[in-house]
């Protein structure tokens, strides 16, 4: 059995009738619930995953929480796809280079001059492996995180998770320039023997 969570109804409501049309129903059970404390016995599932979602949580408190809840939940595997706070560009936040690096004021302050706040979410949290790691201790790490060659291998494949959905059509359409290939190039090689 499947447990799905959103904290958001109308995503739950589609969730359920996604999971009819696959077949999965008598499978699958829905909640609506906040992450970072929810309603089930400790040690419920074998398995708990959590796809891109503890950089919108908000606050750091919230992805402690959430990170603690995963743990009292979990008897076997924990598993957490979340963008990699020092990967030097994020394709769904600004999509501006190392801006996610900086306090949220100033993000805000130049989303907004540079026009984007509308168009992107400039909100994230994002955490890093050994935050991660720090907060989930007595686990043992399993694998590292993925990290993308090029720019181009990081055009192609932002969002694996999505792709039973289809590809957006701008990740086919990037053409990098050769400084942009290079610093992806020098950050995959760092953050892949380094972080």
């Amino acid at each position: 059995m499947a447990i799905g969570v959103d904290i958001n109804f109308e995503r739950i409501k589609k969730a359920k009738i996604i999971a009819i049309e696959l077949g999965y129903s008598n499978k699958s059970k829905f909640v609506c619930a906040d992450i970072s404390a929810l309603p089930f016995k400790s040690k419920i599932c074998d398995v708990f995953s959590s796809l891109e979602t503890s950089e919108h949580l908000g606050t750091r408190q919230k992805q402690y929480a959430a990170l603690r809840e995963m743990k009292r939940l979990s008897k076997e595997l924990i598993v957490i796809e979340t963008p990699n706070k020092w990967w030097p560009i994020d394709s769904h936040d600004t999509g501006l280079f190392f801006i996610h690096w900086f306090p949220q004021k100033v993000r805000s302050f130049l989303s907004k001059v540079l026009g984007i706040n509308k168009k992107r979410e400039y909100t994230n949290i994002f955490l890093s492996l050994v935050e991660i790691s720090r907060m989930l201790k007595s686990w043992r790490l399993l694998t590292r995180y993925y990290n993308f060659s090029s720019y181009n291998e990081w055009a192609r494949e932002s969002f694996p998770s999505c792709k039973p959905y289809g590809r957006a059509p701008y990740l086919v359409r990037i053409h990098p320039s050769v400084i942009k290939k290079i610093i992806f190039g020098a950050s995959s090689k760092i953050l892949n023997k380094y972080v």
